[in-house]
């Protein structure tokens, strides 16, 4: 997950979920929940060790610590995301 934010101190925050890095261009493909079934990047810049703004989003943080230890394959998280995370109704219980 990466963590966006504005800077300094303004309101509103977003979270998107990155899912591949491509070493030679610098970009990192992400998915982001506020634009569903657009491939998008965030740019990191390695000459200034900073990532280009997203989104009108100045704060890039990185949110997690490299190890993916899930129960159900990566796999079916994919096709989710490829679904846009579109689940039929659950029954409501009571």
């Amino acid at each position: 997950m990466i963590y966006l934010y504005h800077v300094p101190d303004a309101p509103g925050a977003h979270s998107v979920l990155a899912y591949a890095f491509n070493d030679l261009a610098s970009d990192i493909s992400i998915y982001d929940p506020n634009h569903p079934g657009e491939s998008r990047t965030i740019h990191y810049d390695k000459s200034g060790k900073s990532f280009d703004a997203y989104a009108g989003f100045e704060g890039i943080v990185y949110n997690g610590d490299g190890s993916l230890n899930l129960q159900e394959p990566y796999g079916n998280i994919l096709n989710d995301a490829g679904a846009n995370f579109s689940y039929p109704a659950m029954p409501r219980s009571g």
